[in-house]
């Protein structure tokens, strides 16, 4: 037998839209008369725009770089947020009278709130090479500013003033960034000034303390020092050598006597050396002894007491030369040896008690040339010895000086080299402010005569003609669509839930054998009616959607929603 489970489909579908005609077109009318209803029941929404550009700055960046910095986007968020306040949205809600009703019954949290939500902004990026580097990225380049309100012509206002407010914010953000950026590199370039001239006080300071130790003039102090040293040997040497030719006067003058003849003086000084030579042997009442002290008194009586120090210290030279080669010959227990120890001790006692007492002497004016020429000679000796003592003395202090500045350069160099490299830094920070106040002072200047970065208006907001929501074509539209899927599927579904058994298909289902014979329907007169009936009403429906579809579209057209 052959199946017949899959044969005349498309005529079954068929029959069943036949059949559900007035389901289908009933749901089909429901649906597209909502339809209609929020297309032309919801309030319109008007929306107006404003679009911003974002312009770079007049001025090449390489002349002049700009003080306000960052990404727009970010300044955008600033701005908006400095535009958006409550104060500023209160302003505008008070003189446009916005929102009557809802301030009416809400708070005016609730009000505001309401027109931040239409309020809205949207950047506009693009592609750009950056200038510097050569790169390709992606930067905003203008913004939308938009306003949305029942009212068309207060849509436009507001955009308007929210149009004003982002300029003059923007243009006051840029300002005050770059005053308040001046005035920061200004205060840094007094401080650093400032700290600049303490640190050439202290420098002053420091070369005035330690004027002869600072490193430049090492070189010099070294070369000072090897020339003082050089001197100072100098004058040793002279010492030395003047000492030596003093030495060789002595013994030329101890050899000479100061007068010619033998005058009282030198007579009572013979006398007086006699009795000491006398006195060192003998005993004191001695014959010799006493006649030599009887003549040096009446001497003494005539002409006085003459200076003893000259006489016993010649006497001392003697003995002393005597004993020296009496011990050079003689045993230290020889007479003689013994007889000059105790003559030389005697001596020596005599000299340190007329030391220890001097009183007032006589002397006579040596007369023998010889005597004065080399006493002469001593004295000039004594007076060069005596300043070449001074100099060397004062080479000495120098030296000293010298070696101390050299010991104490390398401490005074360090803490030189700490200050100059304190001044160096700061003197370069300084004049690196100073170059970034002027820079910062022509960016101000360029940001006073709105040369740099700003916001212009590209496209000022319209007055909006046509409303921005409810989108009645598209709701209409969607509404058709579903007016058609709405319909055949309540129809699906009723025909599915539907237990009838209609065609042999379902007797094959149920019974599982096809039927003998199928009997056709016959409808009466009142069937017939009824049936033209229904098909007069499907059409008047038809045509009543028909003009329905045709009114909307020509309000729509004559709105301007739509094209003509």
């Amino acid at each position: 037998m052959k199946d017949v489970s899959n044969e005349n489909q498309l005529s079954d579908y068929l029959e069943i839209l036949r059949r559900r005609k007035s389901q289908i077109f009933a749901v089909a009318v429901v649906v597209l008369i909502v339809s209609l209803a929020l297309a032309f029941g919801l309030t319109p929404i008007y929306r107006s725009t404003a679009t911003i550009v974002i312009e770079q700055q007049e001025i090449p960046e390489k002349l002049v770089r700009g003080t306000v910095t960052g990404y727009v986007n970010q300044r955008l968020q600033i701005i908006s947020q400095r535009v958006l306040t409550d104060e500023n949205l209160l302003d505008i809600v008070k003189r446009m009278d916005l929102y009557a009703k809802l301030r009416k019954k809400e708070p005016i949290a609730a009000v505001l709130a309401k027109l931040r939500e239409d309020i809205s902004w949207e950047p506009v990026n693009a592609n750009v090479t950056d200038p510097l580097s050569g790169q390709s990225t992606r930067a905003t380049i203008n913004f939308d500013l938009s306003f949305e309100h029942e009212d068309p012509q207060i849509a436009q206002s507001v955009a308007n003033e929210l149009v004003t407010l982002f300029l003059h914010e923007n243009r006051y953000i840029r300002e005050k960034k770059a005053e308040e950026t001046t005035a920061f590199i200004e205060s840094e370039v007094n401080k650093l000034g400032k700290e600049v001239t303490d640190l050439e006080s202290r420098m002053a300071t420091y070369k005035e303390e330690n004027v002869g130790q600072l490193p430049e003039l090492m070189d010099l102090n070294m070369r000072l020092m090897e020339r003082t040293e050089n001197e100072y040997e100098e004058s040793q040497r002279q010492i030395s050598a003047i000492e030596e030719r003093k030495t060789y006067l002595e013994a030329q003058l101890s050899q000479l006597e100061p007068n010619i003849g033998i005058s009282p003086i030198a007579r009572l000084r013979q006398l007086k050396t006699d009795y000491l030579s006398a006195s060192s042997r003998y005993a004191p009442n001695h014959p010799d002894v006493v006649n030599l002290k009887r003549e040096i008194e009446a001497l003494e009586a005539d002409i006085g007491q003459v200076d003893d120090f000259r006489t016993i210290a010649d006497r001392i030279l003697k003995v002393r030369e005597a004993l020296i080669k009496a011990r050079e010959q003689y045993s230290s227990n020889h007479p003689d040896v013994v007889r000059l120890g105790r003559e030389l001790k005697s001596l020596e006692e005599q000299y340190g008690h007329i030391e220890s007492k001097p009183g007032l002497m006589v002397t006579d004016k040596p007369d023998n040339p010889a005597y004065v020429n080399i006493k002469s000679q001593l004295e000039a000796e004594d007076i060069k010895l005596k300043a070449l003592h001074e100099k060397s003395v004062r080479l000495k202090k120098k030296m000293d000086t010298y070696e101390q500045r050299l010991v104490d350069t390398p401490r005074v160099e360090q803490k030189g080299l700490l200050l100059k490299r304190d001044y160096d830094n700061a003197l370069k920070k300084y004049y690196e402010m100073k170059q970034k106040l002027m820079e910062a002072r022509l960016a101000s200047q360029m940001e006073r005569m709105q040369k740099g970065e700003r916001f212009t208006l590209l496209v000022p907001p319209k007055l909006p003609r046509k409303p921005e929501r409810p989108n009645r074509p598209a709701i209409l539209l969607i509404g058709g669509v579903l007016s058609i899927f709405g319909g055949v599927g309540f129809a699906s579904l009723a025909e599915f839930m539907d237990p009838t058994i209609r065609s042999a298909k379902g007797i094959i289902e149920i019974a599982g054998a096809p039927p003998l014979a199928t009997i056709p329907y016959f409808h009466g007169a009142a069937g017939q009616r009824n049936q033209a009936g229904v098909r007069n009403r499907f059409l008047s429906m038809i045509v009543a959607v028909f003009m329905v579809s045709v009114i909307a579209l020509s309000y729509l057209a004559t709105d301007h929603i739509l094209p003509i």
